[in-house]
């Protein structure tokens, strides 16, 4: 359509609430600091597609303190995780850091079940609800499983 995802979107969202301040920012991201547009928000949303930046997401994260609410999509395949650094288990315990063994085309279906559950972690989290922080979500063959997430100690275990 000629416009990029980034400010499809803010229009879209400008759209549905005019008085939203929407900054559409669409860099790559591979250091911590090309991610200082977020520093004034109160919560980050990964809808990433490159492992390497949601890496780099997950420190930039860690660095400033932020809640991260992430979602990723492979086919039918989905999880959604909010992590809160210092209070739950970060990206790479969760496994959401591990590359996908066979790479698919996402299914748009997938995607807003995904993209829905990740908002609904967020919305909770701005409304006060932590305890949905550290739990994963995962969609698979139509069903949508919760589990909890716990730190491995030092000798490896859970």
């Amino acid at each position: 359509v000629g416009k990029s995802k980034v400010q499809l979107a803010k229009e879209r969202l400008s759209a549905i609430n005019p008085s939203a301040v929407i900054e559409a920012v669409s860099e790559k991201i591979k250091r911590p600091k090309d991610l200082s547009f977020a520093d004034g928000a109160d919560i980050v949303f990964a809808a990433l597609d490159n492992l390497d930046a949601r890496k780099t997401l997950q420190e930039y994260c860690r660095r400033q303190g932020k809640p991260l609410a992430n979602g990723g999509v492979n086919g039918f395949y989905g999880t959604a995780y909010l992590w809160i650094p210092g209070r739950t288990p970060d990206l790479a315990a969760a496994g959401l850091l591990e590359r996908a063994n066979a790479r698919t085309v996402s299914i748009s279906s997938t995607v807003g079940i995904i993209a829905a559950l990740e908002a609904q972690l967020g919305i909770q989290y701005l409304t006060g609800r932590k305890d949905v922080a550290g739990r994963l979500h995962i969609l698979s063959d139509n069903e949508i499983q919760t589990m909890k997430i716990k730190e491995k100690n030092d000798n490896g275990t859970l």
